[in-house]
């Protein structure tokens, strides 16, 4: 489930609950899901973000957050495994995510009169 708002400051909060299944591993192992409970908090001039939760081990890598239709801004969150197995170890991990980060303002487009 994703909710999103606005708090009593103006930031705008964007809430993840999720447990799902992987659809490689579900006839194997139920339990390797792709877990979030993560919230994720624009400030109110959408200067900077922040990221804080638990997240399964794999896959969730990053965020991606752009402002005003300005360049997307990759996030990284925790280190991808390395292979397969640390993959799929991933999924029984729960990862507590911290983070913040600066966004960059939209630039405007030059005049291509000039």
């Amino acid at each position: 489930m994703i909710t999103a708002g606005q708090d009593k400051n103006g930031n705008v909060t964007v809430s993840i609950h999720e447990s799902m299944a992987n659809p490689y591993t579900k006839n194997v192992d139920p339990d390797a899901t792709i877990k979030a409970n993560m919230n994720i908090t624009v400030d109110e001039k959408a200067t900077s973000a922040q990221f804080n939760g638990t997240v399964s081990g794999s896959p969730a890598f990053e965020g991606n957050l752009s402002v005003n239709g300005g360049e997307n801004q990759n996030v990284p969150l925790q280190t991808a495994p390395t292979n397969p197995i640390l993959f799929y170890l991933g999924l029984h991990d729960t990862n507590t995510i911290n983070q913040s980060v600066d966004l960059p303002k939209k630039q405007p487009k030059e005049d291509p009169q000039q």
